[in-house]
């Protein structure tokens, strides 16, 4: 017995589809990157109140 091998429906992707994709990804981008710019912004105020009996450089990391 052969059966034929058939693949999935001839639909295409929407156009709104593609633009919800694009656009959720760049909300995704647009919070990492905020998330980046607040550690970098902090990182020194953290490092001398939160590690002040460490190394400076153990702080950072």
């Amino acid at each position: 017995m052969e059966t034929a091998a058939t693949g999935a429906p001839g639909k295409h992707p929407d156009k709104q589809n593609g633009a919800l994709v694009i656009g959720a990804s760049s909300v995704g981008t647009m919070f990492e990157w905020y998330d980046f710019f607040l550690y970098g912004a902090l990182v020194a105020n953290i490092n001398m109140h939160f590690y002040s009996g460490v190394n400076e450089t153990t702080g950072y990391i």
